[in-house]
């Protein structure tokens, strides 16, 4: 086993081709032989404001804040790839009568040329370089980014040759876009205000200001712009600045001429110009600065400030390495620090902990609040707050922690004690959108229009979470506000909202004219996130959820979503949901009278409904519980899908055993809050739809799956049930709080796991997989409901290797088979979605054969008339369903249509089911699992979903890590490393197809890695880490018991490094030979191999003190004060035994 591991590893080392390099202090991931990579998109990171996305062809997007506050156009990824020709960087260099484009696809035809990216291993700095061989020139340029003055891109021309050559250079930028022209309007209307742009140049200054000379507007009123783009540059003081694309040509053929310094009706252009002779092994470097959004203040400022050049290039300098500092500070405060011989291996997790900060969010001090940013917090959210709540506030100090408001609040009302136990005072949280992903639109804000720090996070429910759930390594404590913010969000239906932001919850609207705009629930939000926090905070602090099981410290959201009946779903689950109009408008006027507490249930007298820890993990539950299908799973019944997206089409008949894999290990979680002889206490109308379910899941679970006729009476009793329960709760009817004893509870979880159990082993797969979806086929008049089975998919591996529902054998087994079946992509090593399948060609479907078509009489009739609206002749000698219907919707439609005909209606009126029979069976649109079947990329067929590959090794890490027999264990841990082997830190560059420590979303089959960064496989990638490591919370202990580490890890030769303390101090530490380095909540803690046969820990203070701890874990006494990051301890050194480390 760790022969294998090892093995490829220095394989891997030796044949790489990337390479790390120190470059002016910052270090770098190089890729080399760049020009035989297919071009891939990368993301350059800022601490501020900025987005940058760009492709390794040069070509961009850029801006700040959002999309609609582009200086580079915010495109899709394909069109700013197409798009490099003039678009962003563009540079032409004449030697003699030589011209060479470099980064143009031109030049690899007409020269012998080798190409380099390099990215900091922050990720905000970018390095592109192009090497010349026959020209024996280099050129370069950098992109940085700088809070005070945008973008700078600096360029750099060596002359490789002993020989002087004189050159020509034209570089700059193109196609910027002026301030107030918006991404939406740029798009639909880009030549109308191209027509509104003046460029202003000052050639002394060399500065441009590139500007809308009016907003634009088609209405008789007049709208100022009074905001501009500007550009200027540095280090190249006699070239002559070109603002007009054409002067381009006139330039190069007349390097004597000058430009313009005035356009109009033209879009950004800014070139630096002009010759020069460049000495053997001679550089010449300069510079463009460009940033938008700036008021006539601002460049009246700039203006002045040019006049010294030299002292304001200085202050760019000086302003882009506080960025710089400020990033790795973030970074640092999250645990991204980490120290070994595989460089890769902390590179990775490093872009890990950025990207996932990047979605989610950090505390940028520590568990400190402010009570200046958290006074209006609590305003926004309850303006009604009672005033000796806010008396209590003004008793703490202007700073103090959230231990200190939690105890704090808990001297006030509920709702303070609600609302500050939920608290996050998180800084630099995005929505995840990028060009590759145009339909998530995202808004960077770090500080207000004052310049004060923006305290807030934004963010879809299930993505902020799982942030949220890697963070919590770093922020222990903060893991409790993380529970009561998920728990407070959920509705008394058992779902939750769309998106969450520090404003309160959103939810989607339908919008006719929009055809993105679904509205329902998603299936996958409610348990296994909540599950994996709720598991977390029990093994940090045992019972402290027992605590609040009868505690009534919970709200409920109140989407205005209504499920409808089961008489309903049954006929038409794939219109499950009304939006409820006036309750939406009810709930929008409750926030103008209170806050976001508005989007909470109120009772009859205005009241908000509460709600206790049991009945909030009750409600989830129970909720899945009553579209339980025998065998099945969980009916996907609420218009959305469950993780994956483009399994959109499974809303409706599709059956999730993905989640009843899950609600096993959450029913499990739950027997274990349960104490002996306690009465809990919930809401009378849950407590009756948990009887009505206790009396289907008592009956035998064999028995309920006996035939067709039998589950179909499961499923009714089970759907009717929760059809009461909604309709109770819809209406205000929540009844009194009543008692269920515990017994009775256990009972039930029992009961239910029985079934589980008997559906986990049907669903059981003959090529040793499980079923991840299934179809239901539902039959109301004849009453019947059966199930077919899907084709395997790797998310109901992982699920089911998460339920805890599988021995040990029965593990491997599946490893196993997966390893065996055709989900594992050998030429990837590593995971499809699902089964690689070619679709039918274009005249393969959608054919019937006359016998079918004739059979019934409505469609006779109408071949015989030549009537084509719903079925028509081919050449091919076949029938074929008209072009113009879609789906069984449009057709039912047409049917409808063809009802009013005098002539077809007695014929539809009888054969009506026998059309739309005939339908399904040409097209099987009930498999049909959505955009997941029919496209080839994204979660499409053949594609590599990267997130749910991590999920896959974190499902086996948590078995092999909870392994007592040796032998499995070594098999466990040959499993885990060989889903590892398949990531891209992994890989060559040219196989990952990008940077290989980043995270890329998805590889399809035809090309690398797409849509890079803010993924849900970082946080995988985190925990992951995590556990190689061996740390553990346990009771307020720390834990340092690696079992996953590999001794190759281990530096070869000591390493001193910078480490950042939660105080913000900067202190140097060696990492001795044969050890390595990582923090935890931002204490460093060096493992060191020994020779002894027991751990031990060593804890050094800041004050040269020192104490040593017999064994692996870190006591309280110690550990607490780390938890809290207040220690004052300088380093945390952990002796292991050799035996501790894979070898």
């Amino acid at each position: 086993m760790s022969t294998q591991i090892e093995s490829y590893h220095n394989k891997s080392q030796s044949t790489m081709d990337y390479n790390f390099q120190d470059i002016e202090g910052e270090r770098f991931i190089c890729i080399n032989a760049l020009e035989t990579i297919p071009t891939f998109f990368v993301s350059m990171i800022s601490a501020q404001d900025h987005w940058f996305f760009t492709a390794t062809n040069g070509a961009l997007s850029a801006g700040r804040g959002s999309p609609g506050n582009s200086l580079f156009p915010y495109y899709t990824v394909d069109k700013i790839i197409d798009n490099s020709n003039c678009t962003g960087p563009q540079t032409i260099i004449k030697v003699a009568n030589i011209f060479w484009e470099p980064f143009k696809s031109s030049s690899e035809r007409i020269f012998s040329i080798s190409r380099k990216i390099y990215k900091s291993i922050n990720g905000d700095t970018l390095i592109f370089e192009e090497i010349n061989h026959d020209l024996e020139l280099s050129f370069s340029f950098t992109w940085f980014t700088s809070e005070k003055y945008g973008f700078i891109r600096r360029s750099k021309l060596a002359n490789l040759s002993t020989n002087d050559v004189k050159i020509t250079v034209i570089d700059g930028l193109s196609d910027f876009l002026a301030s107030g022209v918006d991404d939406r309007t740029h798009l639909a209307y880009s030549c109308l205000t191209d027509a509104y742009k003046v460029s202003e140049l000052d050639p002394m200054n060399q500065f441009l200001v590139h500007r809308m000379v009016a907003s634009l507007v088609d209405e008789a009123i007049p709208l100022e712009c009074l905001k501009a783009t500007v550009l200027w540059s540095y280090g190249w003081d006699d070239a002559s600045i070109l603002i007009q694309k054409s002067d381009v040509e006139q330039f190069l053929n007349d390097p004597s001429f000058e430009g313009s310094n005035f356009a109009r009706g033209l879009r950004g252009c800014y070139y630096n110009a002009g010759s020069f002779q460049l000495g053997s092994k001679g550089v010449k470097s300069w510079s463009v600065v460009a940033d938008i959004d700036k008021t006539q203040s601002d460049v009246a400022g700039l203006n002045i400030a040019l006049q010294n050049k030299d002292a304001l290039w200085q202050s760019v300098i000086e302003d882009i390495t506080e960025g710089r500092n400020a990033l790795e500070e973030l970074i640092q405060a999250s645990d991204g620090l980490q120290i070994c011989s595989e460089e890769i291996v902390s590179t990775y997790h490093r872009a890990n902990v950025l990207f996932n900060i990047m979605r989610g969010g950090v505390f940028s001090d520590n568990y400190s609040i402010s009570k200046s940013l958290l006074q209006p917090h609590l305003v926004k959210h309850n303006s009604k707050l009672e005033t000796s709540d806010l008396a209590i506030l003004e008793e703490l100090s202007e700073e103090f922690t959230y231990n200190d408001l939690v105890v704090a609040s808990a001297k006030g009302s509920v709702d303070l004690q609600r609302i500050s136990n939920e608290y996050l005072p998180l800084v630099f949280s995005r929505r995840h959108g990028d060009p590759s992903r145009p339909w998530n639109r995202f808004n960077i804000q770090t500080k207000d229009e004052n310049g004060n720090p923006i305290v807030g996070f934004q963010g879809n429910w299930r993505d902020i979470f799982q942030n949220w759930e890697a963070l919590a390594w770093s922020f222990p404590y903060y893991n409790d506000a993380f529970i009561h913010k998920f728990l407070n969000a959920t509705t008394a239906d058992g779902y939750n909202p769309y998106r969450i932001t520090d404003n309160g919850i959103e939810w989607e609207e339908p919008d006719p004219h929009d055809p993105w705009a679904s509205i329902g629930y998603w299936g996958d939000h409610q348990i296994i996130y909540l599950l994996k926090l709720l598991e977390f905070t029990e093994r940090l602090k045992p019972k402290s959820l027992k605590a609040l099981m009868n505690n009534d410290l919970f709200v409920y959201a109140d989407v205005p979503y209504e499920i409808k009946d089961f008489s309903f779903l049954e006929e038409n689950p794939n219109h499950s949901i009304y939006f409820n109009e006036a309750r939406n408008e009810a709930i929008f006027k409750r926030v103008d009278l209170i806050g976001a507490d508005g989007k909470l249930v109120h009772d009859g007298n205005t009241q908000m409904v509460r709600a206790n820890l049991f009945e909030k993990l009750l409600i989830p539950l129970l909720a899945k519980l009553s579209n339980y299908i025998p065998n099945g799973g969980i009916w996907m019944n609420t218009q959305r899908p469950e993780w994956n997206d483009a399994n959109n089409a499974l809303a409706g008949f599709g059956t999730s055993m993905v989640t009843t894999y899950y609600i096993n290990r959450y029913l499990d979680f739950i027997l274990s809050l349960l104490e002996k002889n306690q009465e809990l206490k919930c809401f009378a109308s849950l407590k009756s739809l948990m009887e009505d379910l206790s009396i289907v899941f008592a009956e035998d679970p064999q028995a309920v799956n006996k035939d067709s006729h039998i589950r179909y009476q499961i499923v009714e009793k089970l759907g009717k049930a929760g059809e009461r329960y909604r309709k109770n709760i819809y209406q205000g009817t929540f009844g009194a709080k009543e008692g269920i004893k515990v017994n009775e509870l256990k009972t039930f979880i029992q009961n239910v796991q029985k079934h589980l159990q008997e559906a986990i082993r049907a669903n059981l797969r003959s090529d040793g997989l499980y079923n991840a979806y299934n179809i239901l086929h539902l039959d109301p008049k004849e009453k019947l409901a059966s199930i077919e089975y899907l084709g395997p998919m790797l998310e109901g591996q992982v699920a089911v290797l998460s339920s805890k529902a599988l021995s040990t054998k029965e593990v491997n087994a599946l490893l196993k088979s997966l390893r065996n079946s055709d989900l594992y992509c050998e030429n990837r090593k590593s995971y499809i979605l699902y089964s690689d399948k070619r679709l039918p060609a274009f005249l393969d479907y959608n054919k019937v054969d006359a016998q079918s078509a004739k059979e019934i009489s409505a469609l006779a009739y109408m071949i015989e008339q030549e009537d084509q609206r719903i079925i028509e002749a081919s050449p091919d000698n076949c029938y074929r369903f008209n072009s113009s219907i879609r789906n069984r919707f449009e057709l039912k439609e047409v049917i409808d249509q063809l009802s009013n005909d005098a002539s077809l209606v007695s014929y539809i009126s009888n054969d009506e089911k026998a059309i739309l029979e005939l339908y399904e069976a040409t097209f099987n649109h009930k498999a049909f699992t959505g955009r997941s079947g029919s496209m080839f990329a994204y979660e499409g067929l053949g594609s590599i979903y990267w997130h749910m590959v991590s999920k896959l090794m974190l499902s086996i890490q948590e078995i092999a890590l909870e392994e007592e027999c040796d032998e499995d264990f070594k098999g466990l841990v040959a499993s885990y490393y060989d889903v590892q082997e398949g990531l891209g830190f992994r890989k060559k560059a040219s196989e990952y197809g990008a940077f290989t420590a980043d995270a890329y979303s998805h590889t399809p089959s035809f090309a690398g890695a797409q849509q890079p960064g803010l993924t849900g496989m970082v946080k995988e990638g985190v925990i992951c880490r995590f556990g190689e490591l061996g740390v553990q919370f346990n009771n307020e202990t720390i834990e340092f018991k690696p079992r996953l580490l590999r001794s190759e890890e281990l530096l070869k030769q000591s390493e001193d490094i910078m480490c950042i303390y939660p105080d913000k101090t900067k202190r140097t530490i060696n990492v001795p030979e044969n050890s390595l380095l990582f923090t935890i909540t931002q204490i460093p803690v060096i493992y060191k191999c020994s020779d002894s046969e027991s751990a031990e820990i060593r804890v050094e203070y800041l004050d040269k003190n020192a104490e040593t701890i017999a064994g692996d874990v870190l006591p309280q006494s110690i550990a607490k004060a780390l938890l809290n990051r207040t220690s004052n301890i300088f380093a945390i050194y952990v002796s292991q035994p050799s035996a501790n480390f894979l070898t």
